[in-house]
Formats: structure tokens, C-alpha cells, sequence
């Protein structure tokens, strides 16, 4: 397998209240290099707060974003810094509405 910078994940997130949030890749049988990520508010009057997780395999959460960082009205938030996802390890986010915020994630998987 040729390691190739690929979207790893494209995804309208849902709203989560709870803590759930939307598991929007997990590294399958393979090492991930996320090499960036984008949030981005499309709504044109309203801002909305976003939470993103790194979750290790066996269920260790960490954020990777501010807590509850707010997105204006058609802002975007782009992260480059880089993230290794082990084997079975998930990226997850949260909105405080859902609908709204489109999240895209970036990297290579090694096989």
C-alpha cells in the first residue's frame, strides 16, 4: 500500500449534548497520520460551539480542540497539527447543533 495523503473522513456533524459525538474515523487495521483537520460553521447568523476527541483503543479520551470552541457564522478552524492514530484508535466530534458544522480530516494510513 502506497502511503498517500488522502480526506480520511468528510462528515456533517450531529449535535451532542450527552458526550458522544460523532466517531468519524478509526484507524482499521492500520497506522494513521492525520495531518490536518478542518471545522467549518455553515450557518450564515448563528455560532456554534465544537469538541473533538482523540479516542485510544481500550477507551482513553483526549481532547484535541479548546473545550467548547466557538465557531462564528461561516468561520472555519483548521488544525495542522499532526496526530498518529494507532490500530483501532478514533477521532470524534461534537456540535452544540446539528447540521451545521462540516468536519473534514486529512492523512496518510500506513499499512
Amino acid at each position: 500500500m502506497s502511503d498517500t495523503l488522502q480526506v480520511l473522513a468528510g462528515i456533517v456533524l450531529a449535535a451532542s449534548s450527552s458526550g458522544s459525538g460523532n466517531v468519524i474515523y478509526t484507524a482499521t487495521g492500520v497506522t494513521t497520520m492525520v495531518s490536518s483537520f478542518r471545522l467549518v460553521n455553515s450557518s450564515t447568523s448563528t455560532s456554534y460551539t465544537v469538541r473533538g476527541y482523540h479516542l485510544v483503543s481500550g477507551g482513553t479520551q483526549t481532547a484535541i480542540i479548546p473545550m467548547d470552541l466557538s465557531l462564528a457564522a461561516g468561520e472555519a478552524y483548521v488544525d495542522s497539527d499532526p496526530i498518529t492514530l494507532e490500530a483501532s484508535d478514533s477521532l470524534k466530534f461534537m456540535a452544540s447543533a446539528a447540521s451545521v458544522v462540516h468536519c473534514t480530516v486529512f492523512g496518510i494510513e500506513h499499512s
